[in-house]
């Protein structure tokens, strides 16, 4: 231990740091099941499926053999949704790509 930081090696702190390692680490695995999730997204529109449920993203992810629930591909919709990527289209109740709007051009 550093002996002019006694408090370096207490146990709070190495705690402390061992939770927020913890916590990085759960958020780039969300992070990166999300952008799966938006990359899933935009295949199937290219692919002429332009209105989307968590169930059709669900049904690649298991065809992947990557299998994700469908609450938390609903979760993963609704962040997208926040950052602006994907929108709801109200009328009929299924997601579709977010048009560019001029806010996100600078």
């Amino acid at each position: 231990t550093d002996a002019s930081n006694p408090g370096e090696s207490s146990r709070f702190l190495v705690q402390t740091r061992a939770c927020e390692h913890f916590q990085e680490r759960a958020l780039s695995t969300d992070r990166r099941r999300i952008e799966q999730v938006l990359s899933i997204i935009r295949d199937l529109a290219a692919a002429g499926q332009q209105q989307l449920t968590p169930g059709d993203v669900a049904e690649r992810l298991r065809a992947d053999n990557s299998p994700v629930p469908v609450w938390q591909l609903r979760a993963d919709f609704n962040q997208l949704a926040e950052e602006g990527l994907i929108q709801l289209d109200q009328e009929t109740a299924r997601w579709v790509i977010a048009e560019p709007s001029l806010k996100h051009t600078g």
